[in-house]
């Protein structure tokens, strides 16, 4: 999917999947080369990278998600120390897209098979998961 994103965002200019990052091109660009990267070890690697090549993705869009609350927060920061205008970088749709996407990627990252392993209890605590 992430070709498809990039196509979308650098021939169509519609920034569906880094709408932060609007006036950070190279950033978006270090996100999606970082993506496409680990899809390159996926298929390089076949079956034996796919649960490395995927929590590598998860990880990467979870801390891009991070940084798309933290981000705004500096720059209204910005804005009250500096007497300008405040404007709310949180709106309805911001949410809504940021609870999709948080439990999308929360829930890819603990169905990796590498977390699952290593979230597991002995079995003298009781049932594993």
């Amino acid at each position: 999917m992430t070709p498809g994103f990039a196509l979308i965002d650098f021939l169509l200019g519609w920034n569906v999947r880094l709408v932060f990052l609007q006036d950070l091109p190279a950033v978006r660009v270090l996100y999606y080369l970082a993506c496409l990267g680990v899809g390159y070890l996926y298929f390089r690697g076949g079956a034996r990278h796919a649960a490395l090549a995927g929590l590598l993705e998860c990880s990467v869009n979870l801390l891009v998600l991070a940084l798309s609350v933290v981000v705004p927060l500096y720059s209204l920061f910005d804005a009250v120390s500096s007497n300008e205008t405040i404007r709310n970088p949180f709106t309805p749709f911001f949410i809504v897209n940021l609870i999709v996407s948080t439990t999308v990627f929360l829930l890819a990252f603990y169905a990796n098979p590498l977390v699952k392993q290593s979230t597991r209890l002995p079995h003298r605590w009781g049932r594993s998961f």
